[in-house]
C-alpha cells in the first residue's frame, strides 16, 4: 500500500507549513530539467519572522535540531 508523503508526516507528527509569499521578484521554487532549486528558506516562527543565532553562543543543540526540522519542512512545502 502507498502512503502519500502527507501522510508519512502526520504519522510522525509533523505538517507542512503553508509556504511563504514571494515578495518582489523572489521565487521559492525553480525546475530545471530533473533538477528542482529552492530558495529563500531557513527556520522561520509561525509569524513569518526569521529564527537566527549561532549553536552553542545563543542556540541549544536541540533548538537546532528544531530549526533544521522547520527548515526541511518549509523546503518540502515549497517543492509540493
Amino acid at each position: 500500500m502507498l502512503v502519500t508523503p502527507e501522510e508519512k508526516l502526520a504519522s510522525m507528527g509533523l505538517t507542512l507549513p503553508a509556504p511563504m509569499l514571494p515578495v518582489a521578484n523572489y521565487v521559492r521554487f525553480k525546475r530545471v530539467g530533473d533538477l528542482a532549486y529552492l530558495s529563500g528558506e531557513g527556520p522561520r516562527r509561525p509569524d513569518g519572522s526569521h529564527i537566527t543565532g549561532k549553536v552553542g553562543l545563543n542556540v541549544t543543540a536541540q533548538d537546532a535540531y528544531e530549526h533544521a526540522k522547520i527548515t526541511g519542512l518549509g523546503l518540502l512545502a515549497s517543492a509540493k
